[in-house]
């Protein structure tokens, strides 16, 4: 498996570093959406580059790691199944475990009917996505409890908003006496996301809007999810607040990852032009 460099979508030059590096002359480059942050990133930057312990501390307090692991996107974009995501789920615990990477997450597509076209997305009565038996024969709650007997954590990809099917069909929110017409704001949209991904926004001065973010983390929680991956929501700071008191009131001990990724839309076409089948997968051991 290579070592792999990611980048953040808003800063070209941002590089991530795979472990501590010995090295005095390693170059770390600290990403502007963090520039804010001036004296802990200073010490970030000395913490790891030149192994100082104050620095480190200082650093592990301020910024702690985030979570460590591996995404399904990597190797099968938005079309791994049930089986091959087990496979990973092994490979990591009886490899990378030890050395800190303790948790999978299932990227996009995970609540998919199939691939090509007429695909759709399972929700459940309350609009909020499903895993369907097409990729997750088992349902979703086989692959977290497996990942658990295995010692790992285990993380879902979410868009923010509402699925616009729910929308149409004004499904009710979860608990309150609204629907989803009720608090939608048909305004905001990924820009991205494509039928049947598309997403509206919720007008978070709406009544029952909290309560529908309470609800969907409400939700995972008892599936057992460990980490949230929210895709389109940093540039809509209500909505990043409303998941942020959601997570810390139904889920406190969930860790969240928010994106502005805006490079799904491509993957999502061509799965729906069929084009990611089983000869595309390869699990986490196989990685070129």
């Amino acid at each position: 498996m290579k070592d792999q460099t990611m980048k953040h979508p808003d800063d070209a030059t941002a590089e991530s570093l795979n472990g501590p590096r010995k090295s005095m002359n390693t170059k770390i480059v600290i990403p502007k959406w963090r520039a804010a942050n001036g004296r802990a990133a200073r010490a970030l930057m000395l913490g790891l580059a030149m192994g100082s312990g104050a620095g480190r501390a200082y650093a592990a307090e301020q910024h702690p790691a985030p979570a460590m692991g591996w995404n399904s996107y990597t190797g099968y974009s938005i079309a791994v199944t049930e089986e091959e995501l087990l496979k990973n789920i092994d490979f990591l615990s009886e490899k990378l475990l030890a050395y800190g990477y303790n948790t999978v997450t299932v990227d996009n597509g995970w609540f998919l009917s199939g691939q090509g076209d007429g695909v759709t997305i399972a929700l459940d009565a309350y609009g909020r996505p499903e895993s369907h038996p097409y990729f997750f024969p088992h349902g979703l709650k086989h692959t977290i409890d497996y990942a658990h007997k295995k010692g790992v954590k285990f993380g879902i990809w979410l868009l923010r908003g509402i699925n616009r099917r729910a929308v149409d069909e004004n499904l009710p929110v979860e608990g309150t006496q609204y629907r989803m017409q009720d608090i939608v704001n048909r305004k905001s949209a990924c820009p991205w996301a494509a039928a049947p991904w598309w997403n509206y926004g919720v007008d978070m001065t709406k009544p029952g809007a909290q309560e529908y973010y309470d609800g969907l983390v409400q939700k995972y929680a008892d599936l057992g999810v460990d980490f949230i991956k929210f895709d389109d929501i940093v540039p809509n700071p209500v909505e990043v607040e409303a998941v942020a008191k959601a997570i810390k009131m139904r889920a406190p001990d969930r860790p969240q990852s928010l994106t502005r990724r805006r490079h799904q839309g491509r993957a999502q076409r061509r799965l729906q032009a069929g084009e990611h089948g089983p000869h595309h997968q390869r699990h986490l051991g196989q990685q070129a």
